[in-house]
């Protein structure tokens, strides 16, 4: 009798272990760490299966489960330590949250001198159907613009920036002319965006008039990620000079250059 009792308990532990799941297992492997494996089957013929049902002991359960008080104190400091590890600290540095998306889009065709028809127009059409339908960003869109214009759009988009300051993601987009001009040294360049009434008389001019990309990454510094997407034609400062006879403007076009300051804490992208 002995011996068929023993075969009983065996096959109905082994049934018993093999219907376990992994949550009846941790439960098993708790007890087990903390040398309390012999309440498993008072705690189980009770409903208790799960390691989170010992969690979620009240004291009174745990002393009657647990009368002996170096068992008891043994299990609330494991149940303390298991609590304490599975719960998620936060990072004392948290990621910003990005709930905000803009998008300032410029397309200008419309030159002065060196017209390129109504594909930059098009371009800024596209992206701003891109971003704005598909990529659900608030979108401020603008075509031909002038000088003055472009700086308004920028100012305008800056405001919105700081008023979401820290939550932000900007987008740039400009299609048109750019021009690339090179300091003293002939050692780095600056990047402008021109606008469409692109009609100068001296460098200088140019560059107090124009929107460089140096001055655009520096308004979108509220943005916690910062993208600009230019799509030019590069022309030479000195072939839109009005003292530079017409005969002798040969308006080579190419893209724009990676100037130094494009690359610090601004993604730059070229067509």
């Amino acid at each position: 009798t002995s011996s068929l009792s023993k075969k009983i308990k065996s096959e109905l532990t082994k049934q018993d272990k093999e219907s376990r799941g992994p949550e009846n297992d941790e439960f098993e492997q708790f007890l087990k760490r903390v040398h309390l494996s012999k309440y498993s089957q008072t705690l189980r013929c009770d409903g208790y299966e799960l390691l989170q049902d010992l969690i979620d002991m009240e004291s009174d359960e745990i002393e009657n489960y647990f009368p002996k008080k170096p068992h008891r104190r043994r299990f609330e400091k494991a149940i303390k330590e298991t609590k304490q590890a599975t719960v998620v600290r936060p990072s004392k540095k948290p990621k910003p949250v990005i709930t905000h998306k803009f998008a300032l889009i410029i397309g200008n065709g419309n030159y002065s001198y060196g017209r390129l028809g109504s594909n930059p127009i098009n371009d800024a059409k596209a992206i701003e159907e891109k971003f704005g339908s598909e990529y659900g960003y608030k979108v401020f869109y603008h075509e031909n613009l002038s000088s003055e214009g472009m700086k308004k759009a920028l100012n305008e988009f800056e405001d919105a920036l700081l008023h979401h300051k820290g939550e932000s993601l900007a987008v740039v987009f400009f299609a048109g002319h750019g021009v690339q001009i090179p300091n003293k040294n002939q050692t780095a360049f600056d990047n402008y965006l021109l606008g469409i009434d692109n009609d100068y008389k001296h460098v200088r001019e140019l560059e107090r008039s124009e929107l460089s990309t140096r001055s655009i990454i520096q308004g979108l510094d509220k943005a916690n990620v910062k993208i600009l997407l230019l799509d030019c034609c590069r022309v030479n400062a000195s072939e839109l000079l009005r003292s530079v006879p017409s005969e002798n403007r040969s308006l080579t076009r190419s893209g724009l250059k990676i100037a130094k300051e494009e690359l610090k804490g601004c993604m730059t992208l070229y067509a």
